[in-house]
């Protein structure tokens, strides 16, 4: 969870990196702060609907604030991203997931079919790397729909050492 000032903090500095860095938007959503969490029914729809808005965006930001800028290379291996329960849903349903570093540098993407009016200039493909750390096919990072393919003990060797607040997350 995110302190008060850490989330604005986030917050603008994910407005400033839209503004300079990706086409013009008509619409941000940030997980962090448009989910009112004291509110149970609010919350619970949320919850129930989250993996179908991000496979509806046209591209999603994975905020390594773990991961340093500018040390020359990024181990995004080691980043507590990968660990989080809920990050599970944020790198499987989105078709593009951009991976950028505490300082908003770009690491890579996962997903090569871009779309719409956001294209990033820079980013090497990190799906090969994302399997390794995760154990997710890259198929799967391709095409979440490919999972069903999957048997349920595979599924869950992928949830295997995520973390999440509630048991009831897992």
């Amino acid at each position: 969870m995110f302190e008060i000032g850490a989330t604005q903090t986030k917050v603008r500095a994910f407005a400033v990196y839209i503004q300079c860095s990706l086409a013009p938007l008509k619409w941000l959503w940030i997980d962090t702060c448009c989910i009112n969490r004291k509110n149970a029914v609010e919350l619970s729809e949320a919850i129930n609907l989250m993996f179908e808005w991000y496979r509806s965006a046209e591209l999603c930001l994975a905020y390594l604030a773990d991961v340093a800028t500018g040390n020359g290379t990024c181990t995004i291996e080691n980043s507590e991203w990968f660990e989080r329960g809920w990050a599970l849903q944020e790198l499987l349903a989105p078709q593009t997931v951009l991976f950028v570093t505490e300082g908003w540098d770009i690491v890579g993407h996962k997903g090569g079919a871009l779309h719409g009016d956001c294209r990033p200039t820079v980013g090497s493909n990190l799906e090969e790397r994302i399997a390794q750390i995760t154990g997710i096919p890259e198929k799967v990072l391709n095409n979440s729909a490919s999972s069903t393919d999957a048997s349920v003990d595979t599924k869950m060797k992928w949830i295997e050492g995520r973390k999440t607040t509630r048991p009831e997350d897992m």
